[in-house]
């Protein structure tokens, strides 16, 4: 009995990351999502970062470069695209969307402004910056709803899409860079995960599995669940009170 219950709060948690069940957005989520829109539509939304606005029910951004404008109605959950010429564009409900955000891009030229834009930091995460003899010190994880889900079940291996990103800090509070980590596809241990680290501008480590690159971050999470930590023991823990595990 307790198994199924295990299962049916997974396949909850992994339906309202997936399915395209409408689900209101908070203001940090909508902002979250035009940044990840600008990095992949930049011939219609740019300059990218530009400031959200309220007005007449939406929540929005101009883009002045091309005059054009990205906006979420709460009303009807719904994301609407103006243009150029005056013509409003309905683009359907903001869920699918959301979940498409949540997923990280597996390659170093989107990933990195996708990190730029802090995206994933309506992710749960960690309450405070934490010590690590790793990551060239102090860290902060964000960890995305379908990793969330599947840690707390035990997963033997984690879904396709589950990501989990650290903010590094070096041995200060200001951020100097990030690690990554992306499950791209099911299978193949190691090799079904995408890795990318920079640090002061610097990329320290980026690939699939544990290719030339990255095998420094393949082998360092080897012994851990689905190689989502770096230990079996430490997957196990909240990620607010792991140091070394993550």
């Amino acid at each position: 009995m307790a198994k199924c219950t295990r299962k049916s709060v997974y396949f909850a948690a992994l339906m309202a990351f997936l399915a395209p069940v409408s689900i209101a957005a908070t203001d940090e989520e909508v902002d979250n999502l035009f940044a990840w829109a600008e990095i992949n539509v930049p011939t219609l939304l740019s300059p990218a970062g530009a400031a959200s606005q309220v007005a007449g029910g939406f929540r929005y951004r101009y883009y002045s470069g091309t005059k054009d404008a990205l906006g979420y109605r709460a009303d009807d959950n719904q994301i609407y695209f103006l243009g150029a010429d005056g013509a409003l564009l309905r683009l359907g409900d903001i869920t699918p969307y959301l979940a498409q955000a949540r997923v990280p891009p597996a390659t170093p030229d989107a990933m990195k402004p996708y990190l730029d834009a802090r995206v994933y930091s309506a992710w749960p995460a960690d309450a405070a910056i934490k010590p690590s003899s790793v990551h060239f010190g102090n860290v902060r994880i964000w960890t995305n709803p379908i990793l969330k889900a599947s840690l707390a079940l035990g997963n033997a291996e984690h879904p396709v899409g589950s990501a989990a990103i650290k903010e590094l800090y070096g041995n200060g509070s200001q951020r100097r860079g990030w690690a990554a980590m992306v499950r791209t596809s099911a299978g193949g241990g190691g090799n079904g995960w995408y890795w990318y680290e920079v640090f002061d501008g610097a990329l320290v480590g980026e690939g699939q599995g544990a290719t030339k690159t990255a095998a420094a971050c393949d082998s360092c999470h080897l012994s851990g669940r689905d190689f989502s930590c770096q230990t079996a023991a430490s997957c196990s823990m909240p990620a607010t009170a792991v140091g070394d595990g993550w």
